[in-house]
Formats: structure tokens, C-alpha cells, sequence
């Protein structure tokens, strides 16, 4: 996966380690609307969610993910905008 960087962070993705939930919060003001995928170590994508900024923070159900290492991206538009590995327990 490429990404242009975290360095002007759009949003908070915690817990990490996590487990049942997984919670997005929103650092910018604007409006933002995004899809949140998850993937997991072969490149398969496990959940997709489009999220936006009128719920925050917003939520997403991980129960399903079994323990593992993940990799969590977020779109908005063409380009991934924020990008992190999510260690489910």
C-alpha cells in the first residue's frame, strides 16, 4: 500500500491493540467523507465502511476479525489519506 504519509493527520484510529470496536475520531473541522478498509496480511479486504465527520467519533465493529496483525486504510476521493497496521486481540 502507498501513502502520501500521516503527517497531517485527518483523523485518530484507537484502540491499537484493539478488540469488539474500533473508534475514528476526526482531527479536522471540515467536512470529510472517507471509506475505512481493513486488509489483512495477503492484501484480502476483510471490511469496508464509508464514514464521514457528522459521527464522531465514529465506530466500526472489528468482532468478526480474528487476533492478527491488519492494515487499516482510509480513502477519500483516488487518494489514501491515512494508513496504519491494527493489531486485533
Amino acid at each position: 500500500v502507498l501513502v502520501d504519509g500521516n503527517e497531517d493527520k485527518i483523523l485518530s484510529v484507537y484502540p491499537n491493540p484493539a478488540s469488539g470496536k474500533l473508534f475514528i475520531k476526526f482531527l479536522k473541522d471540515q467536512p470529510v467523507k472517507m471509506e475505512l478498509k481493513i486488509f489483512n496480511e495477503n492484501g484480502e479486504e476483510l471490511l469496508s465502511r464509508e464514514i464521514n465527520n457528522n459521527s464522531n467519533p465514529a465506530t466500526l465493529d472489528i468482532s468478526k476479525l480474528v487476533p492478527g496483525t491488519y492494515i487499516i486504510i482510509a480513502e477519500s476521493g483516488e487518494k489514501i489519506i491515512y494508513s496504519d497496521h491494527l493489531i486485533v486481540k
